[in-house]
């Protein structure tokens, strides 16, 4: 079976020239030793350019678990002008789930003059994650309570509580969709909430966006023989993400904020339901967002957000900076148990004269909105232990 890798090539530099007029029209060529036989991938031609800036990504496959993928520079004619060596081209390869990227030395073939420099290629290679290839290690390292669908292309492992520290009630999940991305699920075993802790995964990498959905089952929904009561997702991955970078977060919290919305937007002036235009004229000590038709209340530790759509509300909490730093983290949710998307900025974002780090979102609540079904929290994290997905799942 044929092991998938996403391989980007971003540019070369000093590369030779090839004819009289002392000019070259390369592209670049890799080719790869698959089942099927040997397949070739090339970029455009870049006319007159010895530092042609590619910006092309390929999936190749290859039938060999450390590929040697070939890598040429050809000039127009397909005249090869330089090559990678045997050892520079394993190098990139650094195992599954790693987008690694560097920059290799290209050797020239003889009979062409070269600059002073010597030639290069930056390139970046990571192997793909695959639904049969993860469900085959699952099947040899983690049978036990595995639960496999392969129509959904879903695979859900049951953890350990050496694992995952002072919890043995929780699953970790895969989804693969045809678009090659990868959603990871957390699922709750048993309600955490009612046990005083907290479930997060997270990017542990800063500066990175991501999106997380969380969802409070309004029944205990059964997944295979697992029965589970809510469910956190890192959503959209690339195949080729590097997932020594997600971890699962568990705390024990205690609750410092645990209000229903209506009792907090009181206080701000707040009376039956409001427009944008009305709450704009007679809220008070609120943050108003024109352009978005918001309004923001400042509250200690957090903003809350209040955003009109055309025929719905969207509602969102967000976590302040100085407050996410003391361990601080903030929650929302409506009586009816409704999904939430959990947002974390990939830098801090402005909100008056003051920045957050992170929302948690109940999108599309329909008018009329009533503020006591909606219930705003902020924990203090106490004890937390941290997984990284790779203690769990080790592929190579």
């Amino acid at each position: 079976m044929d092991t998938y890798y996403q391989v980007k090539l971003h540019w070369a530099k000093f590369l030779p020239k090839t004819d009289m007029m002392g000019t070259i029209d390369p592209f670049c060529v890799i080719t790869s030793e698959t089942s099927k036989g040997v397949v070739r991938f090339q970029t455009k031609c870049f006319p007159n350019n010895y530092h042609p800036k590619f910006k092309t990504t390929f999936v190749i496959p290859s039938k060999h678990a450390n590929p040697n993928f070939g890598v040429e520079i050809r000039d127009k004619d397909d005249k090869i002008i330089m090559t990678t060596s045997e050892s520079a081209a394993r190098g990139v390869i650094q195992g599954t789930g790693t987008l690694y990227k560097t920059v290799i030395p290209l050797q020239q073939v003889s009979g062409q003059k070269v600059f002073k420099e010597n030639g290069c290629l930056c390139v970046s290679v990571g192997k793909l994650w695959t639904y049969q290839g993860l469900k085959q290690y699952l099947l040899s390292t983690r049978p036990a309570g595995l639960v496999v669908d392969d129509k959904s292309m879903t695979l859900i492992t049951p953890l350990a509580q050496q694992e995952v520290g002072f919890a043995n009630h929780l699953a970790l999940g895969f989804h693969f969709e045809p678009s090659q991305e990868i959603d990871i699920k957390v699922f709750e075993l048993q309600p955490l909430a009612q046990q005083g802790k907290m479930l997060e995964i997270v990017i542990a990498k800063p500066g990175l966006k991501y999106k997380v959905k969380r969802e409070l089952f309004k029944a205990p929904k059964q997944i295979g023989n697992l029965t589970t009561y809510a469910e956190s997702k890192l959503d959209d991955l690339p195949f080729y993400y590097p997932l020594d970078q997600v971890q699962i977060y568990l705390s024990t919290v205690q609750p410092v904020v645990n209000q229903a919305l209506d009792g907090i937007a009181t206080k701000y002036g707040w009376q039956g339901t409001l427009s944008y235009q009305k709450a704009k004229t007679t809220l008070r000590n609120i943050f108003c967002d024109d352009k978005e038709e918001a309004v923001y209340f400042n509250e200690p530790y957090s903003f809350i957000k209040v955003d009109w759509d055309k025929n719905d509300v969207d509602m969102s909490h967000w976590l302040k900076q100085s407050a996410a730093q003391q361990g601080y983290v903030v929650d929302m949710f409506h009586h009816a148990g409704m999904k939430k998307d959990i947002n974390v900025f990939s830098k801090p974002k402005k909100v008056g004269n003051d920045v957050a780090v992170m929302r948690v979102v109940l999108d599309d609540l329909p008018r009329p909105m009533y503020l006591k079904d909606l219930f705003v929290c902020v924990l203090k994290r106490q004890q937390v232990f941290t997984c990284p997905i790779t203690r769990i799942v080790a592929m190579k």
